[in-house]
């Protein structure tokens, strides 16, 4: 922070000289990339404080700085001036440091540590004594201020300011600014650098002086009314002393040793402190006193209460709209016309959020599938946990599946009779039900396997092998379950067949490093299969070992967890010439680390849990579920994509499971995001109620509103509207008792200054369980404290849950855009790639690179993909 050499109501000039030196300061910072806040800007507004930012320049704006402005003169003419004065002093009168003054401080150190601020100090003072003996009073002073700048932090030095009379101020400015030169030469000396250094002084000198203390110990010792100090403060006090005294031969004193009779104190206040002791009405109401009790302030009963002077205050508009009755005569009759029908614009509005919800993807890729809610506790599936597969050997055959895998085509003998070996102890009615399942099931596998040849015959069509990946990935992604399960190990075959022909297109180029990320796409895809948990047949494990060895990525390739049943494949798999060589030209270890960084798994401590079946998640997302379960309030600060919303739909299940009437909002602070959460929901749950009015969701913004607002179970709403609902008389009896919990997406809103308010009231207001939800806040103990106190008065326990780690790499490019650019049109739209790799003007950068300030340390954000970690 530093001031800019502005004018102020107190000083409205300021020299030509003060204003270069400040201005060039702060050049001389933004030219060492700093940013610099004005200190004489600061405004304080509520519990936020402003101030205006000069940040640093770039090598471009220094040069036009210093080739155009006059700022540029004005420094030249104050460094001249400031030459002409260096010359006229005597340097001869300057402070050396000697090999003994290093021996005596060091030995100094050593008994109590003292910092670099300390040893400046003394070592100045002592220096100021040997010339001039009549400074004792402020030397002592000085050297008293600087034992309590160690005892005081700076959040607790905000001292009234103390003048004195003008010839007594000229001697303490004339004393600081020897002090100052004194300073200057210490610590510009080498031998004082190395002496810090070696003997590893805590650096301090940035706090030197402050000015208003040393002015407060000025004042107490020419009023002779200094306390009794602590025993700290007495023990470093003497060391300092003892040291003075060994460099100066001067010995310190609080007493005073000069004649301030005639030296005139003024205690000068500032001006926006008052100490009037302000107290408050008391006021009580059994509405509010439940609301209020947590709140402890000073009130004034000396007042009686005038009431015959009171008038009866009735609310006859709306608190919200004052414009608005409260009670209308008849409600106002709306026109409605075919074209101006509100339940044609709430269809209009459906209609595109259905059409939003069908474009989202859920945790796998897959479209989202509604999942119909019964009231009622959710039946939980035990989900077992996957053990590591072991890799077997190429040449092992591979294990016959049992008989009495559902994936065999032989069928149980109907003729068994109940009981016996043959019929596996089932009665007559199981065997009759497996029959008929096996005979569903080969029904359902024949027709998602005619649906998957229609599609190949199309794919076939394709030349371009990139396309035929790209609509067989599709495709994948938009079967159901049930088809999923039967046909991703063919789908994922068939992929890697466009793949390797993409692969081998490099190849005859002989331009393999240009396609590497192909190679990475078949890593990939390769692990998939071996990963899955559909049933995978002999045939395609040998297709898919040979590509592996093909291409030299043979560290992707595993036993498949399930064997299927010998089906052949319904394609002929088709591989590139054997005289092209399709081997990669670097290790298997650096390839992955290059280019699959992307694609590795990211799990930390996956655990399948029966609450949630549509995705495996990790430790700290159980502990979220434990909170939510136990119907506590929870704070989460995760990175984004770490997995934060499916918190907010496993909250929405449960309140639709509970019962009909419960409501859960879900506060965004954009209307984007209302959006989005809107169409996820429509996307992932649907409800039969028994009674009309009632829906799933709804949406409540300024703008617009998406069904019945407080007909629904999920309200997706802005803080603002939310603020107005709860304290609406309207709702207070009918919907604000039906809120069960609160999701509070993006927090750190709070932070801002026109919003933040209404988001602290809405915390404070909030009468359920709530669930708050951030990425950047910055200070998440501090948050997590207010907010538990808040919670607790509302009668619910709060914990905060983090986690740091991102689960999607943050690669970091720089953007320069080209001098001469001419537009042709857009480009064709990239199915592949990852990011803003290969595009003209993108240069990626290492991290590393970003780390030009030691003084800041390692920022605790600091991340790097496999490849930075590779290249380090």
């Amino acid at each position: 922070m530093s001031h800019d050499g502005a004018a102020t109501a107190k000083q409205p000039r300021s020299s030509k000289e003060e204003k270069a030196i400040l201005r060039g300061l702060i050049w001389f910072f933004n030219s060492h990339k700093l940013n610099i806040a004005l200190i004489n800007r600061i405004e304080f507004r509520d519990s936020k404080v402003f101030t205006m930012i000069v940040e640093s320049m770039t090598v471009s704006s220094q040069r036009k700085l210093l080739i155009s402005s006059k700022f540029t003169k004005d420094i030249e003419e104050v460094r001249v001036e400031f030459a002409k004065d260096l010359q006229s002093d005597d340097s001869s009168a300057m402070p050396s440091i000697d090999d003994e003054t290093t021996q005596k401080l060091s030995a100094a150190s050593a008994k109590t540590h003292l910092s670099e601020r300390s040893c400046v100090s003394v070592l100045s003072a002592s220096h100021i004594l040997k010339e001039n003996t009549s400074d004792i009073f402020f030397a002592s002073a000085l050297i008293l201020h600087s034992v309590m700048l160690n005892q005081i932090p700076l959040s607790k030095r905000r001292f009234p300011s103390v003048e004195f009379d003008n010839d007594f101020e000229e001697e303490i400015t004339s004393f600081l600014s020897l002090f100052a030169d004194v300073a200057e030469v210490i610590l510009n000396s080498p031998t004082w650098s190395k002496f810090v250094e070696t003997n590893e002084i805590t650096r301090d000198s940035h706090d030197l002086v402050d000015g208003r203390l040393l002015r407060i110990v000025i004042q107490a010792m020419c009023d002779e009314s200094l306390d009794p100090f602590p025993q700290s403060i007495q023990d470093e006090w003497l060391v300092l002393c003892n040291l003075t005294k060994e460099l100066s031969s001067q010995e310190l004193s609080l007493d005073k040793s000069i004649d301030l009779s005639s030296v005139k104190v003024t205690l000068c206040e500032d001006s926006d402190s008052s100490s009037d002791d302000l107290t408050v009405l008391p006021f009580t109401n059994a509405v509010f006193n439940k609301h209020l009790e947590c709140i402890h302030v000073k009130t004034d009963s000396s007042l009686p209460a005038q009431f015959g002077t009171m008038k009866l205050y009735r609310e006859k508009s709306h608190w919200h709209n004052h414009k608005k009755p409260l009670i209308t005569k008849a409600p106002v009759a709306q026109k409605v016309s075919k074209w101006r029908n509100p339940l044609r614009t709430n269809q209009f509005y459906m209609s595109e959020m259905t059409s939003y919800a069908a474009s989202l993807t859920g945790a796998k890729g897959k479209a989202l599938e509604p999942e119909t809610i019964v009231v009622g506790p959710k039946q939980l599936v035990k989900v077992a946990e996957e053990k590591p597969s072991k890799t077997s050997k190429a040449e092992k055959p591979a294990p016959k599946p049992k008989k009495e895998a559902p994936t065999d085509n032989k069928k149980p003998a109907s003729n068994a009779k109940k009981g016996t070996k043959k019929g596996g102890g089932l009665s007559a009615a199981d065997q009759i039900r497996a029959a008929n399942l096996e005979k569903k099931g080969d029904t359902e596998t024949d027709k998602a396997f005619l649906a998957w040849s229609m599609i190949m015959k199309d794919l076939d069509l394709t030349s371009n092998d990139e396309n035929r990946y790209l609509r067989a990935k599709q495709y994948l992604n938009n079967l159901d379950n049930a088809r999923t399960k039967i046909l991703e190990g063919e789908i994922n075959t068939f992929i890697l067949q466009c793949l390797l022909s993409w692969w081998a297109g490099y190849c005859k180029q002989n331009k393999k490093i240009n396609g590497y990320h192909v190679v990475a796409l078949t890593w990939t895809t390769v692990r998939s299969i071996c990963t899955t948990n559909a049933p995978i047949t002999k045939e395609i494990t040998q297709h898919v070992e040979k590509i592996c060895k093909l291409v030299g990525i043979s560290d992707a390739f595993s036993s498949p967890k399930v064997l299927g049943a010998d089906r052949k494949l319904s394609f002929a798999f088709k591989y590139p010439p054997p005289t092209l060589s399709l081997k990669i030209d670097i290790s298997q270890s650096e390839f992955q680390l290059e280019h699959c960084g992307p694609y590795m798994d990211r799990m930390l401590d996956a655990k399948p849990d029966p609450r949630v079946s549509s995705f495996i998640h990790d430790d700290w997302q159980r502990d979220v579920l434990d909170q939510l379960d136990a119907n506590k309030s929870v704070f989460v600060v995760a990175p984004t994509s770490a997995g934060k919303t499916f918190i907010s739909f496993y909250a929405m299940e449960q309140i639709l499971r509970a019962d009909n009437d419960g409501v859960l909002v879900y506060v965004a602070p954009t209307k984007a995001l209302v959006n989005q959460i809107a169409a996820e929901v429509q996307g992932r749950f649907s409800k039969r109620f028994p009674q009309a009015g009632k829906g799933v969701w709804a949406i409540h913004t300024r703008d617009y509103r998406v069904n019945n607002s407080t007909g629904c179970q999920i309200l997706v709403t802005i803080p603002h509207i939310l603020q107005i609902m709860l304290l609406s008389p309207t709702n207070a009896k009918s919907w604000a008792p039906r809120v069960k919990r609160i999701i509070f997406d993006e927090i750190h809103s709070i932070g801002q200054y026109e919003d933040g308010v209404v988001w602290e009231q809405l915390l404070l207001l909030t009468p359920c369980p709530i669930i708050a939800l951030s990425a950047t806040v910055g200070n998440p103990e501090q948050f997590t404290d207010w907010l538990g106190e808040t919670q607790k008065a509302n009668g619910s326990e709060l914990k905060m849950i983090k986690h740091s780690t991102r689960y999607s790499d943050l690669r970091k490019f720089m953007y320069e855009p080209p001098k001469k650019f001419d537009f042709e049109g857009f480009g064709d739209s990239f199915g592949l790639g990852l990011g803003l790799d290969g595009l003209q003007g993108f240069e990626a950068f290492h991290p590393v690179s970003s780390l030009v300030d030691p003084s800041r340390g390692m920022p605790e954000d600091l991340a790097l993909e496999p490849r930075d970690c590779l290249s380090l």
